[in-house]
């Protein structure tokens, strides 16, 4: 079985337990936590890939470095992935988990990348425009400053992205010169 396919089935079995105990948004927040950790501490990564350690050691070691912080469902899932030799695809899981989770609340996930960082009125207008043309409930908003950009913005959602970027608008028109048959039988 592929790694994707292993993490969707377990982030599936994660969510539906969340939502059978009404723990819903205590697991996401430990998960959005475990994402940062595994961002963050390599250490954290190579004890969960290890595999000269124990599942009863690595048991040991997370229930006292994240036991405190995670939810008892949470817990009970790490013991789950533990015993199963799972742990490895903890990120992959992760990383399901929260688009499983966006899915199930129908929240979609907007970044907004500018050329310099937009006032609230300008991405207010920005999202409400898009909440109409694209028909969505809930949004989650990043935003992102790129000054190579030179002007305007970048908006992605889904698979979705509008480039309204003076970097493109210019990359256009140097295509458009370098394809000109006038100005090549100038050359």
């Amino acid at each position: 079985m592929s790694a994707i396919k292993l993490a969707s089935r377990y982030a599936k079995s994660l969510l539906d337990f969340a939502v059978e105990k009404g723990k819903l948004d205590d697991v996401h927040r430990d998960q959005l936590f475990l994402k940062k950790l595994m961002r963050e501490s390599k250490e954290f990564n190579l004890l969960l890939e290890s595999p000269l350690i124990s599942a009863d050691r690595k048991l040991k070691v997370l229930q006292s470095v994240i036991g405190e912080k995670m939810s008892e469902s949470t817990m009970v899932f790490f013991q789950l992935l533990v015993k199963k030799s799972r742990e490895v695809y903890l990120k992959e899981i992760v990383n399901s988990f929260l688009i499983q989770y966006d899915e199930h609340k129908h929240i979609t996930q907007v970044k907004i990348t500018s050329a310099a960082p937009l006032e609230n009125n300008q991405v207010d207008a920005l999202l409400h425009k898009l909440k109409q043309q694209a028909q969505l409930e809930n949004i989650h908003l990043t935003t992102e400053v790129d000054e190579s950009l030179v002007g305007g913005f970048v908006l992605q959602y889904g698979d979705k992205q509008y480039d309204a970027s003076i970097a493109r608008h210019l990359s256009t028109i140097r295509k458009d010169f370098d394809n000109n048959e006038y100005l090549k039988k100038l050359r």
